[in-house]
């Protein structure tokens, strides 16, 4: 197991990138533990199938432009 943080040139990460989306459409990056190699995988990965929360100031936003429409119906009907 790597004693210290984990560090990835970011030319090389740039380059190994660049070389997967041109060799398969859809990938992912993982980092392994045990020998610190960066993997580059083909797939969508684990985090596809993931939940993502949708975005607060959205969900604000709709919320205040229904309240505008409903204030607006009940000024000028």
């Amino acid at each position: 197991m790597p004693s210290g943080p984990l560090a990835f040139k970011q030319t090389d990460v740039a380059r190994a990138l660049r070389a997967a989306a041109k060799a398969v459409g859809e990938w992912h990056v993982r980092i392994d533990r045990a020998t610190g190699d960066l993997l580059i995988l083909p797939g969508a990965g684990p985090a596809a199938n993931v939940v993502r929360p949708t975005d607060p100031a959205a969900d604000l936003d709709a919320d205040l432009d229904r309240e505008l429409g409903e204030w607006q119906e009940r000024q000028w009907g």
